[in-house]
């Protein structure tokens, strides 16, 4: 059954249409692409099994971006901000009663996502993406700085992942059974671990990966691979005990794929 749609007033007056569905513990807004119909998106059996798995563990909050969909059409001559698109999700998290919220931003909706985060976050539960990225700068290899943007105009494979992550070792395999499928059209794999710890078994499974491994901070891990080589360091300043409870605390690992300057 397709939930009821409602609608949310902006502050400048834009109806932005809405719908929420299950009645789960935590509440996820999903921020998605660029073309969306809330009611219509449901009559799709793949994407509306999505939904419903998503709504069965959540109290899920859909809603089409204006323009677009259900929602207020706006003048070509007074397309919105970034900022203003942004902010159009507190206004749906307010109508539905939503204080804090898991927000996943897929493809387009990223960026918004990813605003709404830096803007609000006392209501920012966590922030998954899928399918879009930051720029970041991280030191890599020699501790020679690497950023996103390096790769742009190729096709990229981004992993965040942990050495503590159970699901993120199991991934390993599959990751580089898809790099060797695709690395001579050009594939890239780029891996950002993500916690403190010595890898052990992981590091002998992404032995013959072309994996990068950086660390985002200082006391991090950093692995590199190529071919059958692999180096593994610990960083000066490592701490191991508090930084890898605090991670596993905040729950904010995510996983996803980019495609850079696409």
């Amino acid at each position: 059954m397709i939930p009821e749609t409602h609608y949310a007033k902006t502050a400048d007056g834009v109806h932005v249409a809405y719908q929420v569905a299950g009645e789960g513990p935590v509440d996820l807004v999903f921020v998605m692409g660029w073309a969306t119909n809330i009611e219509a998106m449901w009559d799709e059996p793949n994407f509306a099994r999505l939904l419903r798995r998503l709504a069965g563990f959540s109290r899920l909050i859909l809603f089409d971006k204006r323009g677009l969909g259900l929602s207020d059409r706006v003048p070509d001559d007074r397309l919105p901000s970034l900022e203003t698109r942004m902010d159009d999700v507190r206004a749906v998290m307010d109508a539905a009663a939503s204080e804090r919220a898991v927000v996943f931003g897929v493809s387009e909706g990223g960026p918004m996502s990813m605003l709404f985060a830096a803007t609000y976050p006392a209501r920012t539960i966590a922030l998954a993406l899928y399918g879009t990225a930051a720029d970041f700068t991280a030191p890599g290899l020699n501790s020679q700085p690497l950023r996103l943007s390096d790769f742009k105009g190729r096709v990229v494979f981004l992993n965040f992942w942990a050495t503590w992550c159970l699901p993120c070792k199991e991934e390993m395999p599959s990751m580089e059974r898809l790099y060797r499928r695709y690395k001579e059209r050009g594939l890239t794999v780029l891996a950002i671990e993500h916690s403190l710890g010595i890898l052990g078994e992981l590091a002998d499974r992404v032995v013959g990966l072309r994996l990068q491994v950086v660390h985002l901070a200082q006391g991090f891990l950093e692995v590199f691979a190529e071919g059958a080589s692999l180096r593994l360091r610990r960083s000066p300043g490592a701490n191991r005990g508090r930084g890898a409870r605090r991670m596993r605390n905040r729950g904010d690992l995510f996983h996803g794929s980019a495609l850079p300057g696409g």
